[in-house]
């Protein structure tokens, strides 16, 4: 399930497969949901700057949330902070469970929200893409 409303804005191999990035613009819904169901092993706050949520260093330099679900699958995502979006605040703590599409969250205005795929996962979205979180199935794991 895609993990928040807004437009897919890019999708990267990284070091851990890939990232796909969501926008979320001023008039999304701002809030963020679990995109897979299980235990939500990781909430932690990474301070950093608030570069526009839509510039490419907005995923390794702004400030952000790292969450990451671990149960039948693996889930890892980024809520992170924009220009005009300086406050994410988490609903949910370590150690919870959480089901998929459930909200976890909510973040203040012109965000962004990085989650990392695997391999082993075909992706059903592409860049320019609209998803809406708890909704929108990105893909499956294969």
């Amino acid at each position: 399930m895609s993990p928040a409303y807004g437009r897919v804005i890019e999708i990267v191999k990284t070091e851990k497969g890939r990232r796909l990035s969501i926008f979320l613009a001023l008039y999304n819904v701002h809030v963020f949901r679990a995109p897979v169901s299980g235990k939500l092993v990781t909430v932690k706050l990474v301070k950093g700057k608030f570069h526009p949520a839509y510039k490419l260093e907005a995923s390794t330099e702004n400030e952000r949330v790292k969450m990451v679900i671990e149960g039948e699958n693996r889930a890892e995502f980024d809520v992170i902070a924009g220009v005009a979006a300086r406050r994410i605040k988490p609903w949910k703590k370590e150690n919870d469970e959480v089901k998929a599409g459930e909200l976890l969250g909510i973040v203040m205005f012109g965000s962004r929200t990085d989650i990392y795929i695997p391999e082993n996962f075909e992706l059903y979205v592409k860049e320019g893409d609209k998803v809406k979180g708890g909704i929108t199935k990105i893909g499956r794991f294969i």
